[in-house]
C-alpha cells in the first residue's frame, strides 16, 4: 500500500550488494588483438575492466578514456557514472611502464546493463554479451 511501512520479514536481516556482481544480470566481454586484450563485466552495479598493452601508465587514464556504447549508438563516459576505490598495475620493470591496468568502477545508481551493448577504450570497441 503507498505511503505505509510494511515489515518484509519478521526477524532481522542483512541485505548485502557486492559490487564485482556476475550474476545473471551482468554482461561481460574479452577482446584480443595485435598484444592488447581487454577483460569487462558490466552489472548493475559497477563495471571490472582489466587491460593489457593499452599503453596506460595508470587506471584513471583507462576510466577517463572508457564509453559505455547504448543500443542506439550514443556513448556514456563510465568517468561519469561512478567512482573507484583505486586500482593496480603491473609494471614491466626494464621500461617502467604499466603492462596490465585494472580497477572496477562503482556506480553511483543501479545501472540496467541490457541498456549497453558494448565497451569503447580507445580505438578499441569491445561487444557485451
Amino acid at each position: 500500500e503507498a505511503g505505509v511501512r510494511t515489515a518484509v520479514t519478521d526477524h532481522p536481516a542483512i541485505v548485502t550488494f557486492q559490487p564485482a556482481y556476475d550474476g545473471p544480470q551482468a554482461l561481460s566481454g574479452v577482446f584480443e588483438e595485435d598484444g592488447v586484450k581487454i577483460n569487462a563485466t558490466l552489472s548493475p552495479f559497477s563495471l571490472a575492466l582489466e587491460t593489457r598493452g593499452m599503453d596506460y601508465a595508470v587506471y584513471e587514464d583507462m576510466v577517463k578514456d572508457t564509453r559505455l556504447v547504448t543500443r542506439d549508438g550514443q556513448e556514456k563516459a563510465v568517468s561519469l557514472m561512478g567512482f573507484t576505490s583505486g586500482g593496480s598495475g603491473i609494471v614491466d620493470t626494464d621500461s617502467g611502464e604499466a603492462e596490465e591496468v585494472s580497477t572496477t568502477v562503482h556506480f553511483i545508481g543501479l545501472t540496467d546493463p541490457e541498456e549497453f551493448t558494448a565497451i569503447r577504450m580507445g580505438d578499441y570497441e569491445l561487444p557485451l554479451s
